[in-house]
C-alpha cells in the first residue's frame, strides 16, 4: 500500500495506461491490504520500444530488513500490421477521387430532396400526410395517477 506508484513514464509510439486497485480485507481483527498496479502498453506503430528497468525498495516486516527488488527492462519488437500495410499502400489520388465522388452524390441527393420538399410542401395534402407521419412521435398527456393532483388540475 505504501509503495510508490509504478513509474510508467512516456514512451514515444506506445500508449501507456495505468490502473490501481486497492483490496482491503479484515479477518478476525487482522487487517490485510493489497494494491495492484496494472500497466497496459498499446503499440501505436511498428518499431522497437524499450521499457526501462524499475527498482522498488521497501521494509519487509517479517524479516525486519530493508529490501530491494528490480524489475528488468523489456524490449518490444512490433511488426507492421499486414492489413494496414496494404491499406496504406493504396494510391492517395484514388482515395481523394472516391471521396469527392461520394460527396458529389450526397450533395446532389440533398438538393433533389430539398427541391421535392419545396415543390410538394406547398400542397395542403402533402402537409397533411407529413403531419400524419409524425403523429406517433408527439408527446402524450396522461391523466395523473394521484387523485389529489387530478382535483387540483380540474380547479
Amino acid at each position: 500500500m505504501v509503495f510508490p506508484p509504478f513509474p510508467a513514464g512516456q514512451i514515444d509510439g506506445l500508449g501507456i495506461y495505468t490502473k490501481r486497485q486497492l483490496l482491503d480485507q479484515t479477518d478476525g481483527g487482522s487487517l490485510r491490504g493489497e494494491r495492484r498496479d496494472v500497466v497496459t502498453y498499446v503499440c501505436k506503430r511498428a518499431g522497437e520500444f524499450t521499457i526501462p528497468a524499475t527498482q522498488y525498495t521497501w521494509f519487509d516486516l517479517e524479516t525486519q530488513q530493508l529490501r530491494t527488488t528490480e524489475l528488468p527492462g523489456q524490449t518490444l519488437k512490433v511488426a507492421v500490421n499486414p492489413a494496414l500495410a496494404t491499406a496504406s499502400g493504396t494510391d492517395s489520388a484514388s482515395v481523394v477521387a472516391a471521396s469527392r465522388s461520394i460527396s458529389w452524390w450526397m450533395l446532389t441527393g440533398l438538393a433533389v430532396a430539398a427541391l421535392l420538399l419545396l415543390l410538394v410542401g406547398k400542397s395542403a395534402r402533402f402537409r397533411h400526410v407529413l403531419a400524419d407521419l409524425f403523429t406517433p412521435f408527439r408527446p402524450l398527456h396522461l391523466q395523473p395517477l394521484n387523485p389529489t393532483e387530478r382535483s387540483q388540475q380540474q380547479k
